[in-house]
């Protein structure tokens, strides 16, 4: 008899280790059933065409590049450790952290590093965008 798994999104774990620890990141809220919203800078292949209709693909390096976006609740303590990346950031240009999202299942989702990118409260929820590079993924929902 084959086994029957379940996926839920909203029980993704989200871990950012860096120079303050390793922090799972808490209080998400869902935007549109994901919790966490990935957009790669590129198409994965580019491609070119000979005058005579040849065509030839190339890995875009742009693929490996993009952007992790996550809102949390107000009160998430999750709020503090971002801003703390941030402002090291800010002040020494050394707030890189590794970036891993597992499943609820413990699969590797995501994993790259990245810097926080922007970040700013919107209503009742702070946004955050993270800026990611070498991007390794089998995250479904990536765009």
């Amino acid at each position: 008899m084959a086994n029957i798994g379940t996926y839920d999104s909203k029980r993704d774990i989200l871990t950012i280790v860096g120079q303050f620890g390793s922090h799972e990141i808490t209080g998400m809220i869902a935007s549109e059933g994901v919790p966490v919203e990935v957009e790669r800078d590129g198409e994965k292949y580019l491609k070119t065409k000979s005058r005579e209709g040849n065509s030839v693909r190339f890995i875009n390096p742009d693929y490996f590049d993009g952007t992790l976006t996550l809102n949390l609740q107000l009160d998430s303590p999750s709020i503090a450790i971002l801003s703390q990346y941030d402002i090291h950031d800010n002040e020494t240009g050394a707030g890189i952290v590794r970036v891993m999202m597992n499943d609820n299942n413990s699969n590797s989702l995501l994993t790259a590093n990245g810097y926080v990118q922007n970040n700013k409260r919107a209503g009742q929820s702070h946004e955050w965008v993270i800026a990611l590079t070498g991007i390794v993924s089998n995250y479904t929902a990536i765009r």
